[in-house]
């Protein structure tokens, strides 16, 4: 038979681990969120992503420019 001490601290043993168990997990799941915001912040930094697509921005931006010039420009011509 075990004695009464030996029985109180098993459950206090088990809680220790589980303890540590739960800390650990929760260590990596901060590190995991960590990870995840700054590749968050990496897709949405607008520098970035403005080099990145430079050329293709700035043909829209052309061809928007273009349009509303021949559209304002039509309001000035008689046809």
């Amino acid at each position: 038979m075990s004695t009464p001490a030996a029985q109180s601290s098993m459950p206090i043993d088990s809680l220790e681990q589980r303890a540590v168990e739960e800390r650990s997990q929760l260590h990596r799941r901060a590190t995991e969120l960590k990870t995840q915001v700054q590749i968050v912040r990496e897709n949405l930094d607008i520098n970035r992503n403005a080099r990145r697509h430079f050329g293709a921005a700035a043909a829209i931006l052309a061809g928007v420019g273009l349009l509303f010039g021949y559209a304002f420009g039509g309001f000035f011509t008689e046809r």
